[in-house]
């Protein structure tokens, strides 16, 4: 993962980058939030980070697969860890589990 500057304001985990709403919200980075662009398509998250970093906003982007527990309790610990908090976490799963 590569967090950028983890003095960054108002950390959130973005869960299902790659769903079209998640995308739009996750441009609220680009006001100053830093945004952890998470989904099953790494690639996908790759690619919404990248939108918000092409708005000047601070994104971080990563593999998650939410069916997967102790997965989503790791990407949790290492936002906080990173950022020392996480402010809002967003699901936009549309799919069935």
């Amino acid at each position: 993962m590569a967090w950028g500057d983890s003095k960054a304001r108002s950390p959130s985990l973005l869960v299902q980058a790659a769903v079209s709403a998640a995308r739009a919200l996750g441009l609220l980075g680009r006001e100053g939030a830093t945004v952890i662009c998470a989904d099953i398509d790494a690639a996908a998250a790759e690619a919404t980070a990248a939108q918000i970093h092409g708005a000047n906003g601070r994104a971080a982007a990563l593999g998650l697969d939410i069916r997967d527990r102790s997965a989503v309790d790791c990407a949790v610990a290492a936002a906080v860890r990173e950022f020392g908090r996480l402010d809002v976490l967003l699901d936009c799963y549309e799919g069935q589990s």
